[in-house]
């Protein structure tokens, strides 16, 4: 993969999002979808998380900071209010 493929692929996973989630509230973000998933500020979090890494391998710095990040590390447990990112930082 090059660099221009990456580019556009970032491009439409961004349109994908913010059409996706025009209208989610952060209150709305935190409600998860039943037994066994995870909220939607979860999964984006989630996501950004590895995008860190990603910024790292290329000299950027990070999408957000990696403290606040923690909560949102693979195998943590249920997602607390408290500790959750704006839905509205996250995208």
């Amino acid at each position: 993969m090059n660099k221009d493929t990456c580019v556009t692929l970032f491009q439409y996973i961004s349109y994908s999002v913010n059409v996706n989630t025009e209208h989610v509230a952060h209150e709305e973000s935190l409600r998860h979808p039943g037994s066994g998933g995870n909220s939607i500020n979860w999964v984006f979090g989630h996501i950004v998380t590895y995008r860190n890494d990603i910024h790292e391998l290329v000299g950027l710095e990070p999408a957000i900071d990696k403290d606040k990040a923690k909560p949102y590390a693979r195998g943590t447990d249920t997602l607390k209010s408290e500790d959750a990112i704006d839905f509205g930082e996250l995208l």
